[in-house]
C-alpha cells in the first residue's frame, strides 16, 4: 500500500517579522481509491500551532495561516534584533491512521523593522 504523500510544502514568505503572518500551503498526493486525510495540522517542537484546511477548489491542497506569534510562542531561541531559523512540521493522518509529515524552515526576525 502506497498511501498519501506530501509533494510540496511552501510558505508565501521566507522571512517573517514580528506582527506578520504567512500562509503555508501543502500539496498532498492521494492515490485513487486510497483513504482520505482525516487530520491535518502544523507543529512546532511537537506542539500543534495550527490546523490545515482543504482548499475549496482543489481537495489535494491544504492551507494554514500562521502568525509570527504562533511560531515564536513555541520557540526558545528568539534573539532580539536577529534572524532565527525556525522549523515547522506539517503532519497529516489519513482515515486508516497512516501519518505523513514534512518540515519547512521559516526565518523569524525578532525586533527587526526591515526585512
Amino acid at each position: 500500500v502506497v498511501g498519501p504523500r506530501i509533494t510540496s510544502l511552501t510558505s508565501d514568505k521566507s522571512k517573517l517579522a514580528e506582527g506578520e503572518s504567512t500562509t503555508v500551503t501543502a500539496t498532498i498526493d492521494i492515490p485513487p481509491g486510497d483513504a482520505a486525510i482525516a487530520t491535518a495540522a502544523v507543529y512546532k517542537d511537537n506542539n500543534s500551532i495550527g490546523t490545515f484546511l482543504p482548499d475549496s477548489v482543489n481537495a489535494n491542497i491544504y492551507r494554514v495561516t500562521l502568525t509570527w506569534s504562533d511560531i515564536v510562542r513555541m520557540s526558545s531561541s528568539s534573539t532580539i534584533g536577529q534572524s532565527v531559523g525556525e522549523t515547522i512540521e506539517a503532519r497529516f493522518v489519513d482515515e486508516i491512521g497512516r501519518t505523513i509529515s514534512r518540515t519547512l524552515s521559516i526565518d523569524l526576525w525578532c525586533g527587526a523593522t526591515d526585512l
